[in-house]
């Protein structure tokens, strides 16, 4: 790989990322991805961005009731993944503009993948993977051609 060819992972605290993708903006850095992941401690949450051929990944550890700035007064297509973020793992994050309200897929999203209290302890852990899924709720439009299909 060439020095032009990296990808740089940055631990940064949540007080420094607005500081830091700012920085990125003005350097000519792209929003590439921002990707969450629930952990025993709360949320890992990854916002990656590109630079020629270099990418540099951004890495905040947040707890379960800690806020997480937006970048979309920076990146506007940040808006998707932050609402993402907030309606289907439950990370909290402060003025996400636009702002879908849990109603990210068009329906009232439920969390699938936000931290759940283990029934009869005080321990919180992820949902497990081989939960059942989530029924998703039934339109008329989507009713109507279930029927035809039958």
């Amino acid at each position: 790989m060439s020095e032009h060819e990296t990808h740089e992972v940055e631990n940064i605290s949540t007080n420094l990322l607005l500081q830091t993708v700012d920085s990125l903006l003005l350097d000519g850095w792209r929003l590439i991805q921002v990707l969450a992941l629930s952990t025993t401690e709360g949320y890992e949450v990854n916002y990656s961005f590109g630079g020629g051929y270099a990418m540099k990944t951004l890495r905040l550890h947040v707890g379960p009731k800690q806020s997480v700035p937006s970048i979309t007064s920076y990146y506007a297509a940040a808006a998707y993944y932050e609402n993402e973020m907030r309606d289907l793992f439950g990370v909290r994050i402060e003025r996400i503009h636009p702002d879908w309200h849990n109603d990210i897929m068009g329906e009232k999203t439920p969390r699938a993948f936000s931290r759940v209290r283990v029934q009869g302890t005080s321990v919180e852990r992820p949902v497990p993977l081989d939960a059942p899924p989530v029924p998703l709720a039934s339109s008329p439009a989507a009713d109507a051609q279930e029927g035809a299909i039958k």
